[in-house]
């Protein structure tokens, strides 16, 4: 058999780590979104 034998073991052996994947996930996305917007923006010498 492949998987865990029941919903209940794979609930209870995940469930803990997803609470923490999404902060870590959140934390990534918030310091790409704030390098982003705290670069200096340049001027375009393409635009009239």
């Amino acid at each position: 058999m492949l998987g865990h034998s029941t919903i209940a073991i794979t609930l209870d052996t995940y469930s803990q780590v997803a609470p923490s994947m999404q902060r870590d996930a959140a934390a990534r996305m918030d310091a790409a979104i704030r390098s982003i917007i705290d670069k200096p923006h340049q001027k375009d010498d393409n635009i009239a």
